[in-house]
């Protein structure tokens, strides 16, 4: 529910609750919460709450309710502003606070109803129902030979991770949390991610790595915590309890884990650990641990990127604009790659297409004939064959080169849109954009946005590189990278991004790509690429790709 919606159901609900809705608002209250769960909860909490200050309106005064309150009706409220202030009935108003208690009650009814209604029958909550938390702390940024807990056997490289456990039967990842820090994962192993900079190793093997750049991270034990500085070590835990600590650069603190009621000095012990040093702990209260060996072969050190090789299996649709007449067929090419339909101008006039791609050359040696270039206002639109679907747990990666031209007069904005072809609302797009006269990049998503600056180069061929996150119960989210002339494209998605949106929640499905431009001088697009894998839509681009 973006803040548009909130705002305006707020408004029929106050209206609701004071019996003043009209037909057409009526109307627009159904749609509302017929097409959106977040609307749905919102209506029963607001409901559920009016009712209770009806029964107990002091609790609109910030009063306590009486002692004799049950625990159910003393719980914490959701904080809503009611649509008028409530008065307090007294011992002489007993009739009105007994059409109060009775409006309570009906208002109670009509939630429950609504709830059955919209929730069907009660049944126990699965894993995926349970509501996760808010917010995302880690990175799946490279898998090898896994094999996971039956719950999680869909992760994918790439992948965002929340706060939880996570099982690893065999196999090794690479984990990279927000906060920048990177942990190595040697299964068997159990690890529980708990923040940006934080985790606990609970059984297995880890190697920790991290620079200057990056806060400090709290790797949690069964026995300790440990705390680094610009530091790569590792840490085995044991069945056993046994607990040994190699550190290969920098030092970490590690302070031994005791019970709250120990109140000796040894209680906040803490032994600095430095590079070249190791310890083996056998024992949960050893105040010192033994010296042993350090042994970097008893760890795997890194996880095998993917091969450099173009993931064809993984694209999903492509447009090289590459046509023998320059120009766009009205009919839909027997080589189409990935789209149902041609493109279509839904503004401007028909443009030739340029007879060069634009100048970012591919690795493999192949070079298309064409682009795209535009001047003034056009919108073309191009239906998916595969729809990016905001409802299920997948990856998506997209990447396109673009071109500015000389000048900083506005307009001068080109967008690159993914929406569906059915419904034309704003908030139900995804859009990318480059602003050349502000000098930004920027999104809209599920009604929000986000900016980052952007220094542009006239006539220079950037590639712009996207992933979208998206999760049946989890939110979606939106990474954008740009690559300057001559920037060494990554084998793997990059440490840190141009732009990061906002988690949102949606359950769209866009399966329409638009392309937008208003420009007064013209503003070139080519090789537009959607994929499964970061290697389906950046391999063309790397100088290592073979043929």
């Amino acid at each position: 529910m973006n803040p548009q919606q909130r705002r305006q159901l707020e408004q029929l609900l106050s209206q609701l609750c004071e019996d003043s809705l009209c037909e057409e608002q009526h109307a627009q209250l159904e749609a509302l919460l017929e097409q959106h769960a977040d609307c749905r909860r919102f209506y029963l909490e607001y409901l559920d709450l009016h009712a209770r200050l009806l029964l107990h309106p002091r609790l609109s005064l910030g009063l306590p309710l009486q002692s004799t309150t049950s625990a159910v009706e003393a719980v914490d409220l959701p904080t809503f502003a009611c649509a008028q202030p409530l008065e307090i009935p007294t011992p002489g108003r007993r009739s009105s606070a007994w059409s109060y208690a009775l409006v309570a009650a009906a208002s109670l009814c009509v939630s429950l109803l609504l709830q059955i209604g919209w929730q069907g029958p009660a049944v126990p909550p699965t894993a995926q129902e349970i509501r996760p938390p808010s917010n995302y702390v880690a990175t799946l940024v490279r898998t090898e030979d896994c094999v996971w807990e039956p719950s999680q056997a869909g992760w994918r490289v790439g992948a965002r991770l929340w706060p939880g456990e996570m099982r690893l039967t065999q196999g090794n990842v690479a984990i990279r949390f927000d906060g920048g820090a990177e942990l190595v994962v040697e299964g068997p192993a159990s690890l529980r991610l708990d923040t940006v900079n934080s985790a606990s190793l609970l059984h297995g093997k880890a190697v920790f790595r991290s620079d200057e750049t990056v806060e400090p991270f709290e790797l949690n034990t069964p026995t300790a915590q440990l705390v680094d500085f610009g530091t790569e070590y590792a840490v085995s835990v044991e069945p056993s309890g046994a607990e040994e600590v190699h550190v290969f650069d920098g030092e970490i603190r590690r302070t031994i884990k005791r019970a709250k009621q120990v109140t000796s000095p040894e209680a906040d012990e803490v032994e600095q650990i430095l590079a070249g040093q190791a310890r083996r702990f056998v024992s949960k209260l050893a105040r010192q641990g033994k010296a042993v060996p350090l042994d970097k072969k008893r760890f795997v050190m890194h996880v095998s990127p993917p091969q450099a090789v173009p993931h064809a299996t993984q694209l999903l649709a492509y447009e090289g604009f590459d046509y023998p007449d320059l120009q766009l067929p009205s009919s839909n090419p027997p080589s189409a790659a990935g789209w149902r339909s041609p493109w279509r101008v839904q503004r401007g006039e028909v443009v030739p297409l340029q007879s060069a791609s634009l100048d970012r050359t591919p690795s493999d040696g192949t070079v298309s004939r064409g682009s795209l270039a535009s001047v003034g206002q056009l919108m073309l639109s191009r239906d998916l064959a595969t729809p990016l679907r905001l409802d299920q747990d997948s990856l998506y990666f997209f990447s396109f080169l673009f071109q500015r031209s000389n000048t900083d007069a506005p307009p001068n904005t080109m967008q690159v849109i993914f929406r569906n072809r059915k419904k034309t609302t704003p908030d139900d797009n995804l859009g990318i954009g480059i602003s050349r006269n502000k000098q930004i990049l920027f999104c809209r998503f599920q009604g929000g946005g986000e900016r980052a600056p952007l220094p542009l180069e006239n006539n220079q061929t950037y590639l712009l590189v996207g992933k979208l996150v998206t999760g049946a119960h989890t939110p979606d989210q939106l990474f954008l990278r740009v690559y300057r002339p001559g920037e060494m494209v990554e084998l793997e998605e990059p440490n840190t991004w141009t732009l990061t949106s906002r988690p949102v929640r949606s359950d769209k499905i866009l399966d329409q790509l638009s392309l937008h431009i208003n420009s007064q001088t013209p503003q070139s697009l080519d090789e537009f690429r959607l994929g499964l894998s970061w290697l389906s839509v950046t391999s063309a681009w790397r100088p290592t790709t073979r043929p």
